[in-house]
C-alpha cells in the first residue's frame, strides 16, 4: 500500500443521500448532460460533437440520448465508461443505470434491486476514492485554515484555480462523507474524521500523486524560486537500504506536518503541498551472476 499523507486527516462513515438518482426517469441522460456541462464550463468552445467524439459515439446518437429519445446500449455504455475513465465502482453504477432504464422500458422489475444500505456503501466507497484521488478535496480542507476563508464556491474556485463547478462537486463530496459539516447555513470542518490506510484504494493514491506531480511541473514554470523549492539528488544505492531511507522520509514528513499545524491561523494565507519522490531510474537488475565453468581436468 502506498503511503498517503495529504494532511492529518481521519475517516469515518457519515449518512448521505442515496435515493435521488434511482427515482429519476432518465439518469444516464442527466449524468452525461452534467459531464458535458462541466467540460463546456472549462472550455466555452467545447461542443456536443467534440464530447461525442471523445466518448466514441456519433453526435446524433448522443443528442438523442441527452434528449431522452434513445436509450444507451450496453455496448456504448462500456465505451463511454472507459472514455470517462470510470473507476470500477463508477462503471458498475453507470452500467447499472442503463440496465434499469431498459428494464423500465420493458415494464420489468429487476429482481436484484440494490438495497439502500448497499447503495449507500457503494456511494461512500466512490466518494472516498475521489476524496483521495482528487487533489482539490484536501486542498479545500487546508484552505479552510487560511485567513479570510469563506465557504463559497466562487471564492474556493478563485483561490485554487479551478472552475466553480469543480469547487461545488468537491465541497458536496466533503459534505456527503462528513469531513465538512453543515448546520443550517453554517459550514465547518469536522475534526473527528478518520481515514484508515486500509480503506484507501491504491489506484486513488496513484491518481492523487500523479495530479500533484503535474501541479509541481506547472509550479516549476509559473512560480518564482522564492515561492517554491524543487530539488533532488541522483545516487547509487544498495536496494536493502531503501526501507531505511523510506522510514527517514516518513519521519521527516510527520515532524513537518506536526510543526506546521501549530502555526496560528491568522498568519496562514496560502496552501502548499510537499511531495517526495523516491524511485528507481535503472531497469531491474535480474541477471544472475555467471560462474566460471569448472575444468574437468582439475
Amino acid at each position: 500500500m502506498e503511503r498517503f499523507v495529504p494532511n492529518a486527516i481521519y475517516y469515518y462513515a457519515a449518512p448521505c443521500e442515496i435515493r435521488r438518482m434511482l427515482k429519476e426517469t432518465n439518469p444516464t441522460a442527466r449524468y452525461l448532460s452534467e459531464q458535458l456541462r462541466i467540460r463546456t464550463e472549462k472550455n466555452a468552445r467545447y461542443s456536443l460533437r467534440a464530447f461525442a467524439q471523445n466518448l466514441g459515439i456519433s453526435p446524433g446518437e448522443l443528442s438523442e440520448v441527452l434528449n431522452g429519445k434513445r436509450k444507451l446500449t450496453f455496448k456504448n455504455g462500456l465505451k463511454i465508461s472507459t472514455a470517462l475513465g470510470h473507476s470500477p465502482v463508477e462503471a458498475e453504477n453507470f452500467l447499472g443505470l442503463i440496465k434499469r432504464e431498459w428494464a423500465a422500458r420493458a415494464g420489468l422489475v429487476l429482481a436484484e434491486e440494490i438495497q439502500p444500505a448497499e447503495l449507500e456503501r457503494r456511494i461512500l466507497t466512490e466518494d472516498v476514492f475521489h476524496l483521495v484521488s482528487d487533489w482539490t478535496c484536501f486542498a479545500i480542507v487546508n484552505l479552510t485554515e487560511t485567513k479570510g476563508f469563506r465557504f463559497d464556491h466562487a471564492f474556493i474556485a478563485r483561490r485554487l484555480g479551478i472552475t466553480v463547478t469543480e469547487a461545488k462537486l468537491a465541497l458536496d463530496r466533503l459534505i456527503r462523507i462528513g469531513l465538512v459539516e453543515v448546520t443550517g447555513k453554517k459550514y465547518s470542518v469536522s475534526r473527528d474524521f478518520i481515514l484508515a490506510p486500509e480503506g484507501v484504494p491504491s489506484a486513488a493514491v496513484r491518481k492523487f500523486h500523479t495530479q500533484i506531480l503535474e501541479k509541481a511541473g506547472e509550479a516549476l514554470v509559473s512560480q518564482s524560486i522564492h515561492e517554491r523549492d524543487i530539488a533532488g539528488i541522483t545516487f547509487a544505492i544498495d536496494p536493502s537500504d531503501i526501507p531505511g531511507v523510506q522510514k527517514e522520509i516518513h519521519t521527516f514528513i510527520d515532524r513537518l506536518a506536526t510543526r506546521l499545524a501549530k502555526a496560528p491561523q491568522q498568519k496562514k494565507t496560502e496552501v502548499y503541498h510537499f511531495e517526495t519522490a523516491l524511485f528507481r531510474l535503472t531497469s531491474p537488475n535480474t541477471k544472475k551472476p555467471t560462474t566460471a565453468k569448472k575444468d574437468p581436468r582439475s
